[in-house]
């Protein structure tokens, strides 16, 4: 079966919602309206398993010490090399390296978890993961992608707790693959913590139980936990050593927001932060959601589309990523710490739009070329102000490659 055959399959929920909506429009106005104010019980018919997550034997786990367990590593071929259109290089930064998590990938109701390896969650993973998330990283230095045994999208519509259940399942894979990578290849290196929606889940819980619990804090460059929302208070505050980033090249610090439409409603985001539980044990209400603005790599700024250096489209299956679009949007963050996108691109940019102009999918490629160079400027200042770390390891910036 191809890649295009298995994503015609595939339940994502913009697709599902795009054709719901659809049929309530010529239903009528009064089920659109029902469906206005239930589309969380909507997404938890659709999506989350029926049958109970103890019966559900648990697939084998990954082992990191062979390739099959990564999506991508140095010395494999992976899509996580593979860069927009007409943009071209061979620079990498040698010295440091790249923990990418990727975000939910398997969107089916039949699993809790999914296996490290399913076919069902490999299209998306390739395509959205690697080829158009993990590549905006990959000129900083070396990828390290792991499979894990991820939660399904399920588990995030579940009110029984059976969700958490799989999600926990799933970062004990993710701590396994972080061990492993520290153990065998990091070698005293720098790194960037990247991931996007549950995979900025994983990366959060990282910084607490790996890189404060050991130390670490002095060898992370940044970490990028994008579409997932992060408290100022109760998860930064409870990580010593660590902070938001408040300018382009500081180091040490996290970076966090999520894209909504210029007008559009992101009150059941608001509403889930406030019920989730910070890392110091607390509920997030009453407390700050953090909103890095990647335009300007400001704290609860506005920036124009001028400053968007490039975004990147979703290219079709198996095809090459798209080339950049500069200037395709500006962003603002709220007051209730969503960054607020204008204008809100269409055509293409709505495939996997959700609904109340969330672009949850698009978190990343909406300011791809920004977070390429950013990550490739936070790197050289994490050696900048390390003269006696191997001196001269550090070559051009991304921003020289020829476009």
């Amino acid at each position: 079966m191809t890649e295009a055959d298995m994503a015609a399959k595939r339940r994502h929920p913009a697709i599902i919602f795009l054709g719901v909506m659809a049929v309530l429009a010529v239903i009528g106005a009064g089920v659109s309206l029902w469906f206005f104010y239930n589309q969380d019980a909507l997404m938890r018919t659709m999506f989350v398993p029926e049958h109970a997550i103890a019966g559900e034997p648990l697939g084998p786990a990954p082992d990191y010490a062979d390739n099959s367990a990564w999506a991508a590593r140095p010395g494999m071929a992976s899509r996580a090399s593979m860069l927009p259109e007409g943009l071209y290089t061979t620079m990498q930064i040698p010295l440091a390296d790249v923990f990418y998590i990727h975000p939910t990938t398997f969107l089916e109701n039949t699993r809790w978890n999914a296996d490290f390896d399913s076919e069902e969650a490999r299209p998306f993973l390739e395509r959205l993961g690697l080829q158009h998330q993990a590549s905006a990283f990959s000129t900083a230095g070396r990828v390290f992608a792991p499979r894990y045994r991820q939660a399904g999208i399920g588990a995030f519509f579940d009110e029984s707790g059976q969700g958490a259940q799989a999600i926990v399942r799933a970062h004990g894979d993710v701590l396994a693959a972080f061990d492993h990578y520290m153990e065998n290849d990091n070698a005293g290196r720098p790194f960037i913590i990247a991931g996007h929606s549950q995979g900025s889940l994983h990366g959060l819980l990282l910084l607490a139980e790996r890189i404060v619990a050991r130390g670490l804090q002095d060898r992370l460059i940044a970490a990028y936990l994008i579409g997932w929302p992060v408290s100022m208070e109760g998860d930064i505050g409870a990580l010593p050593g660590l902070s938001p980033c408040e300018k382009a090249d500081q180091t040490g610090c996290i970076i966090s927001y999520q894209s909504f439409a210029q007008g559009g409603d992101a009150g059941s985001i608001v509403k889930a932060f406030e019920m989730l539980p910070g890392l110091n044990g607390q509920p997030h209400a009453g407390t700050t959601m953090l909103c890095t603005n990647p335009l300007n790599w400001q704290i609860d700024g506005a920036a124009p589309a001028g400053l968007n250096a490039g975004a990147l489209m979703l290219a079709e299956p198996d095809t090459p990523s798209n080339a950049l679009e500069a200037g395709l949007t500006g962003a603002s963050c709220g007051g209730d710490g969503i960054l607020y996108i204008n204008p809100p691109p269409k055509d293409g940019w709505t495939d996997y739009l959700m609904p109340q102009g969330n672009y949850h999918v698009y978190d990343i490629n909406l300011f791809y070329k920004n977070i390429m160079d950013n990550a490739v400027d936070r790197t050289r200042a994490w050696f900048d102000g390390r003269p006696d770390v191997l001196p001269g390891a550090v070559p051009g910036a991304a921003g020289d490659m020829p476009q």
